[in-house]
């Protein structure tokens, strides 16, 4: 559940030692509490006390500074005077009107990411996720009980899918397409970006049926929900509907080899029924060696959350080769994120 940005300098990583590695989830929730509490919008119009900033954000004053003291020392505030603090440059990232707000992301990352975490051990000796040790349900049972955590995976959803669609669809030829299938397209986001590029093609978002309302809304703010069809389904079991471009996006590696498999060959049995159709999946691809590499981390997530996995570029041409397809890069390494044009 990223966008590719390194999470860190790589460097760092070599030169710690165990006990200030392990020591980084203190900043981690930190970081998580500032954005949690709204703290980078009450400083948007510039430095604030300590008193003023509890009052707005609902917190004991005393313990407010104590947080906001920990946030200065680690780059992310700045103390302009003794009691008054401003935003350093990161904290503008946690703005929630900024274009490029990072607030849905930390808040996903510190809410369910590092809950995940605390039961890493059993994930690893068993194989299997743990989520639902953590929340009582598995995540997307989870997300249908509680709307709150709905909203901020669809806003975390929202970010990711803008960014990754601003650097897909330079690889992408549009004018060939005249339908255009998002399969788990979630909030529409990515659709509707290559729909605002391709005038001449119509779209269909393609996910569970409760999902579809938000990215009918989305769309419909774009001004292309007339271009959409709204289609609800299991990509598991249904047929998926006839396109000229079935997109996967962040979608199979929230799942283990064999789900992924099943959903390919789906995909594969659909582009079979309307020939000369593609398959743009877009996914993080693992570096093979020791390197720094932000999706071996997101790699340990997806294990926690899904069972899922990332995979090394060896690993998805198995994967595809093992649903009957053939998979070509078509613009290589996009920052961690990959476009990789699947055709029978």
């Amino acid at each position: 559940m990223t966008s590719g940005r390194p999470l860190a300098d790589p460097d760092r990583w070599q030169r710690a030692t165990p006990l200030s590695l392990v020591g980084g989830v203190r900043v981690a929730q930190v970081v998580y509490a500032v954005a949690e509490l709204g703290i980078a919008d009450l400083l948007a119009d510039g430095p604030a006390d300590v008193e003023h900033l509890a009052r707005s954000a609902g917190c004991d004053a005393r313990a407010l500074g104590r947080l906001l003291r920990a946030a200065a020392s680690v780059g992310v505030l700045r103390e302009k005077e003794p009691g008054t603090y401003e935003l350093a440059a990161p904290a503008n990232l946690l703005r929630s009107d900024v274009p490029d707000s990072q607030l849905a992301a930390v808040r996903y990352v510190g809410r369910f990411v590092a809950a995940a975490y605390v039961h890493v051990v059993d994930s690893v000796r068993t194989g299997s996720p743990v989520f639902d040790r953590a929340f009582g349900l598995p995540f997307y049972e989870y997300l249908d009980s509680d709307s709150d955590a709905n909203n901020l995976v669809y806003q975390d959803a929202h970010a990711r899918d803008w960014e990754l669609a601003t650097r897909c669809a330079e690889q992408l030829d549009l004018s060939r397409y005249r339908v255009i299938a998002d399969i788990g397209g979630g909030t529409g986001t990515f659709l509707a970006y290559l729909l605002d590029r391709a005038p001449h093609a119509r779209g269909i978002l393609y996910d569970r049926p409760e999902a579809l309302p938000v990215g009918a809304t989305f769309l419909a703010q774009k001004g292309v929900r007339d271009r959409v069809d709204l289609v609800g389904g299991d990509f598991f079991a249904d047929r998926l509907p006839d396109a000229d471009l079935y997109i996967l996006k962040n979608t199979l590696h929230s799942l283990d080899d064999s789900a992924a498999i099943g959903v390919l060959k789906q995909a594969h049995e659909a582009m079979c029924a309307n020939p000369g159709a593609q398959l743009l999946i877009c996914e993080h691809i693992v570096s093979p060696d020791s390197q720094w590499d932000d999706a071996k981390l997101i790699d340990i997530d997806m294990l926690l959350i899904h069972g899922g996995r990332e995979r090394t570029l060896g690993e998805w041409h198995d994967l595809a080769r093992a649903a009957g397809l053939r998979l070509g890069v078509t613009g290589g390494v996009l920052t961690c994120v990959c476009a990789v044009d699947a055709a029978p």
